[in-house]
């Protein structure tokens, strides 16, 4: 499926989204979002849009440079998820990776947990402290 996104005709496709970041964690980066309404066959069921997310970024420190990019699947149409609101969707992913995810992987160690089979995992997830859920 990467394949045949990535074989989509980016380069053809406008820029709708272009966001500059203030300087974070040593770094200076710029988003560039293209997006193409779906057409069957990229083999996920319910897609609607395709993103190509294009992070440039500049280490402040030396200067040094470094792109990366990213696809993304959109299972709602254009009229209801413009660039603008994925942009915002993609960055609050973060927020989410940051408050919740890190702390389960970090504060309680979850990736070298040995429960495993049975209701277990769930019951273990379950007890991660309220206050670092986000609504």
């Amino acid at each position: 499926m990467l394949a045949r996104i990535q074989a989509l005709p980016w380069a053809q496709v406008p820029l709708t989204h272009n966001e500059d970041s203030q300087p974070a964690h040593g770094r200076l980066e710029t988003r560039t979002l293209k997006v193409l309404t779906t057409v069957r066959g990229i083999g996920f069921p319910h897609a609607r849009q395709v993103i190509q997310i294009t992070r440039d970024r500049v280490a402040v420190a030396t200067g040094e440079r470094s792109r990366e990019i990213v696809y993304a699947i959109c299972s709602i149409a254009f009229e209801h998820a413009h660039p603008q609101v994925i942009a915002a969707w993609l960055r609050d992913h973060w927020s989410i990776e940051n408050a919740v995810h890190w702390v389960r992987d970090v504060t309680f160690d979850e990736d070298r947990s040995t429960v495993r089979t049975g209701t277990a995992p769930q019951v273990m997830a379950s007890l991660t402290p309220r206050s670092t859920c986000t609504a």
